[in-house]
């Protein structure tokens, strides 16, 4: 039987194997079926794996979702870059993908902000831990709601019909002639 070290360092190893593994396989996937379609799936089965990790009775099906929450994330960008690409023309790509980098760092400090506090204040609780990672799972509620409102009208190719009035109507064409 292995030392909780050892189980631990395996996790890690596993955890990390799952990350770089995903980024080479869930990639054409993504490239397949769609940034917005790929978020989706990734939102609901983040959903579903933290769930279960805060409530996860044995160390191994924590262990199991803990990995499939680490495959799954090391997806999210190429999402993102996929969808960026699927909902706006090509000359405000850039911006876009700009306010999505600063998002997600914004997002990130503030998740760890808002983890952190409520592990403290709930630290009496036996188990407090789990509690966040059922916050976690219910917060993936949020951009799955995003996504189905935003790109729900996608065409054949995969792209969004409907665009941003305010910086995407104009075609890649119209914008090279007004720059000019």
């Amino acid at each position: 039987s292995a030392s909780p070290q050892q189980q631990m360092s395996t996790l890690l190893f596993l955890s990390t194997l799952a990350i770089a593994l995903g980024k080479f396989t869930l990639g054409p996937a993504i490239d397949k079926f769609g940034g917005i379609q790929s978020l989706k799936v990734l939102h609901l089965s983040l959903f579903v794996f933290l769930a279960s990790i805060g409530s996860a009775k044995s160390v191994t099906l924590f262990a199991i979702c803990w990995v499939l929450v680490d495959l799954g994330f090391s997806s999210c960008w190429p999402g993102c870059l996929a969808s960026v690409h699927q909902a706006f023309e090509p000359h405000v790509w850039t911006k876009k993908i700009g306010m999505l980098a600063l998002a997600a760092r914004s997002g990130n400090a503030t998740a760890f902000l808002v983890f952190g506090t409520l592990l403290q204040c709930f630290q009496k609780w036996p188990n407090a831990w789990r509690f966040v990672f059922v916050v976690s799972a219910v917060l993936q509620i949020v951009p799955l709601t995003l996504l189905n409102s935003f790109g729900k009208d996608l065409d054949d190719n995969n792209y969004v019909v409907s665009r941003d009035l305010n910086e995407s109507t104009a075609s890649t064409d119209d914008y090279m002639r007004k720059s000019t």
